[in-house]
This record gives C-alpha cells, structure tokens and sequence, in this order.
C-alpha cells in the first residue's frame, strides 16, 4: 500500500515538473476545387494546347481556373498561367510564347474564397524551330530550303530534267541552270507525274496564298488580277541579283528585301506557240513567273493554270492557257510537319 501511495506520489511530483502541452488542433481541411489536367495536345515551336475540368467545386463559387507551366516539376500560379474563366466544367487552354526545344511541366488550377486547387502535373516539349534545310531531287540536285510560317518552301527554283523513272521531261527550257533552274511548260505541271519525296509537291494557289498572308499581302488582295497586287510587298521575296540591280531597288512603301529568305530571282519567262518555233525568252532583270498547281476551265475546251508573277510593280495572280507555249519557273512546297 505504502509502496502503491508512494509511486503515484513520485508520479504526482514528477508530472508537475513538466510544462503540460496544449493538445494540437487538427488543421481545418480547406475546400479547395477538384480538378483534372487535360492532356497536352497541338504541341509546337511556341505554343501548344491543353486545359482541365474542375469536377468538384466543393460548394464554393470558383472564381478563376486555367493552366500553369513551368520548366521546374510543380507548377503554381506564381509561373505562368492562363485565364479561362470561372466555374465548374471543362475549359481550354492556348499556351503561347513558349520556347522551342524546352522541356515544360503543366498542371491545371481553379480557385475558390478557401485557396487553389490543381489538377496533376503532366509533362510535355515543344518542338524545335529549324528555318533552313535542304532538299534532293532525284536527279540529286541539292536544293537550301527555307521556313516561312508553317510552310517549308524550295530556296531556289527547280530544275529537274528527268521523271522519277528516268525518263526525260520534255517540256522544260533552261538557259541558265545553276542561277535560275529550269522553266517548264504548263504540260509539265499538268501531267501530276512527279510526285516528290518526303511531302513536297507543286504549290497551290491556296499554298501561295498562305505564303503572301504571311509576309505582309492585305486579305482583300488575295483574289485580286490588279497588276499592282502586292505592291508593298513586292520585294520581300527577292534576292539581289548583281547582274540586275534594279530588281531590288527599294522604295519608301518597300525597304526591306528578302527577310524570309524566298530568294526570288528575275528568271523571266519563255514561250513557243508552235511547235516548230524556236523558243524565245522573255523579262529576264525584269520579273519571274512561278506555276501554281490549281487549273481551271477555259471555254469549257482548254485548261489553264494558276501562276505567280513577281514583277517591279507587284506580285500578281494571274491564270494561262496550259496547251499554249509558256513556260515558267517552279518552286516546291511541304507543309510544317509535327509528327
């Protein structure tokens, strides 16, 4: 009893030496909005597309969701972000201004009045931005390529003399092959029996289109057969020829010349109207005359092809009869691949 009474004592004195310790409180579980990250998607050079669902927004009115990225692995809303709106549901996100060949880390976000939420982290890179490359022919001329927007387009002009089976095409004209290729006549785009590795082909007129839209052409123009069109862009798809300086004389409207890398040359162009005749060539120093693969009907009798001519007063849209004998320049295209 003795020894009972005086083990509680001991226990009695012992536990008034220590200071008593408040009981932790139990941190308040904040009511955060539920979110999923949508998968990234359209991944590019600078941009690419992603966005979430905020699929619980534990009863609180959430006021502002979207994405957030960053090179490190736990993005938050300190990085960069987007804004898409509020509410529960699924939204889209457009990432822009990215860098190319960077490896980032995304994670969608919502808010409410109790903090963020964030949906999981998901990992993604952007493609790298390559603006020159080359292409071979199958005859093995080596062309420089160059990027103008989400196109890829021949450096030089073409001046392919065989078929892929080698046989020889006959209807080109070449008077100057390793500064202005060949011209051929409209036949030989006509035909469609080149077909070119790797994606490339003969540019539509939509294709040019896309090109004039990109340096500079106004909308309203793109349709236009005004010998002016493309006035003030006349010069940004040439390079200077030292044979014919005034190709690139530049102007008040047009200072600027060859930024894209395009590297027109004033090829002019050729003609035979009969078969027997010789062939005469025509507007060399003075303009070039590209074909477009997009043809339509004449007189319900003959068909006539779309061309480009990039001359010193504009770069015109115009269309010629394919039986007749005009010849012109060819320069290849290949959309932007992200495979």
């Amino acid at each position: 009893m003795k020894k009972l009474f005086f083990c509680c004592l001991l226990g009695l004195l012992f536990s008034c030496d220590q200071p008593i310790q408040p009981e932790e409180e139990e941190e308040e579980e904040k009511n955060v909005p539920i979110l999923n990250t949508a998968e990234v998607t359209e991944i590019k050079e600078f941009s690419a597309i992603s966005g979430g669902n905020v699929i619980d927004d534990r009863g609180l009115t959430v006021t502002a969701r979207g994405v957030c990225w960053s090179t490190h692995q736990t993005p938050s809303i300190e990085d960069d972000t987007t804004f898409n709106g509020t509410g529960a549901g699924p939204f889209t996100s457009f990432l822009t201004e990215l860098e190319p060949a960077t490896d980032y880390y995304i994670r969608a976000y919502a808010i409410n009045e109790d903090g963020v939420g964030y949906g999981s982290a998901l990992f993604f890179t952007t493609y790298p931005y390559d603006t020159v490359g080359t292409f071979t022919d199958v005859e093995g001329n080596v062309y420089p390529t160059v990027r103008i927007g989400d196109q890829w387009w021949l450096a030089e002009n073409l001046r392919q003399t065989h078929w892929e089976d080698g046989s020889s095409i006959d209807s080109w004209y070449c008077y100057d092959h390793g500064k202005y290729g060949v011209l051929y006549r409209g036949k030989f785009v006509e035909l469609k029996k080149n077909v070119y590795p790797a994606g490339w082909r003969t540019p539509s007129d939509d294709d040019w289109k896309k090109l004039e839209l990109f340096i500079g052409l106004p909308e309203e123009e793109l349709d236009s057969d005004d010998w002016r069109r493309g006035s003030d862009v006349r010069l940004l798809l040439r390079v200077f020829d030292p044979d014919y300086p005034d190709w690139t004389r530049v102007t008040e409207n047009c200072p600027i010349i060859n930024p894209f890398g395009f590297s027109a040359l004033p090829a002019g162009k050729a003609e035979r109207w009969h078969e027997d005749d010789e062939i005469e060539l025509f507007g060399t120093g003075d303009y070039t005359c590209f074909w477009t693969s997009s043809e339509k009907d004449r007189w319900a009798i003959e068909k006539e092809l779309c061309y480009r001519a990039i001359t010193k007063n504009g770069l015109t849209r115009h269309y010629r009869t394919v039986g007749r004998g005009f010849y012109h320049s060819i320069r290849l295209v290949k959309d932007v691949s992200y495979d």
